[in-house]
């Protein structure tokens, strides 16, 4: 008999009825180590998960919300870092650091919106709607986006988000925040 594949010995096995039981045997024994070795190798990966405390849908992103990031807190406001003057088609990379902590732990999406001379930046960040316990803490969250240009002349960022202080007794309204590059 010649040396096939194992799906082609299955087969040839089959109409061999003294050697089909040990043969089936071993090739499931095969299939049934490689399941059970994956599903060890899973369990081994999981066990830190497990083991930190927590929750499996905080991990997954499952009870987070997003919501429009705040970039003015207590009278401190966001840092943008964005260069001063750029070069006309060569991207450039604008960062947005803003205020979490909480049970806001995460970044969001950032959504931007080009126009002729104008660049809206709307950062989001996710909010846990678990349990409902939060930590008191304050936690910086960056945003990054890349950006390239064609037409060269004045461009003004706005970054659109909320604003946290005593005089709106810490509940979020919309704030914004501008800067401008120049495109050479």
């Amino acid at each position: 008999m010649s040396v096939v594949r194992p799906m082609a010995a299955i087969i040839v096995v089959a109409s061999e009825p003294t050697f089909s039981r040990l043969k089936f045997w071993w090739i499931r024994g095969t299939m049934f180590r490689s399941v059970f070795l994956s599903l060890r190798l899973a369990a081994i990966c999981a066990l830190p998960l497990l083991l930190s405390g927590c929750p499996l849908a905080d991990v997954l992103g499952l009870d987070t919300v997003g919501e429009r990031a705040v970039i003015i807190y207590a009278g401190d406001t966001s840092e943008v870092t964005v260069p001063e003057s750029v070069t006309r088609g060569v991207s450039f990379e604008i960062r947005i650091r803003t205020f979490g902590g909480g049970c806001t732990r995460r970044t969001g999406r950032t959504h931007v919106v080009e126009r002729a001379n104008e660049l809206v930046i709307l950062p989001y960040n996710k909010r846990g709607v678990g349990d409902g316990v939060c930590t008191a803490d304050i936690k910086y969250l960056t945003h990054a986006v890349e950006v390239t240009r064609e037409q060269p002349g004045e461009l003004l960022v706005r970054i659109i988000g909320h604003r946290e202080d005593r005089s709106t007794n810490f509940q979020a309204v919309p704030a914004e925040l501008t800067v401008s590059v120049t495109i050479r």
